[in-house]
């Protein structure tokens, strides 16, 4: 399948003017849209007993689910309060596992890092590749 090439002026005029309709109803379609989504989130709803609106219920659910170890959750909380990242990490881990292992999320976005003596505190990139090297065979 080729392309039509134009042939005159007023052809290409012509394909010009349908494309921008064209444009603007998807614009228009898109912003509708939106704007029908927002009004639904911006109803009351009751959570936990409480009266919210639905976008915070949907965000106490989210967290919720991030706080049970859910790593798409996890990931969806941190795209929403950093953006998305644009580093791609690649890791692969060959271990042999005899009964239940705690995992810890070690990064946790902007740079800071979970501090592995207490859960509850941030460390600096900087601060948590120094204590890795200290580890027995911690070359980071």
């Amino acid at each position: 399948m080729g392309l039509n090439p134009v042939h005159t002026k007023e052809e290409a005029r012509e394909r010009g003017r349908r494309g921008g309709l064209a444009s603007g109803e998807a614009r228009r379609k898109k912003r509708d849209a939106k704007s029908t989504l927002e009004a639904l989130l911006a109803g009351k709803t009751d959570y936990d007993g409480r009266k919210v609106t639905r976008y915070e219920a949907l965000a106490l659910v989210l967290m919720g689910k991030a706080m049970e170890g859910n790593l798409m959750a996890i990931k969806e909380v941190f795209d929403r309060v950093d953006g998305k990242s644009v580093a791609k990490v690649e890791a692969s881990v060959e271990t042999e596992i005899q009964g239940p292992v705690d995992i810890k999320l070690q990064v946790v976005g902007g740079g800071l890092h979970v501090d592995p003596d207490d859960p509850g505190k941030y460390i600096s990139y900087d601060e948590w590749l120094e204590r890795r090297k200290a580890l027995p065979g911690g070359d980071a």
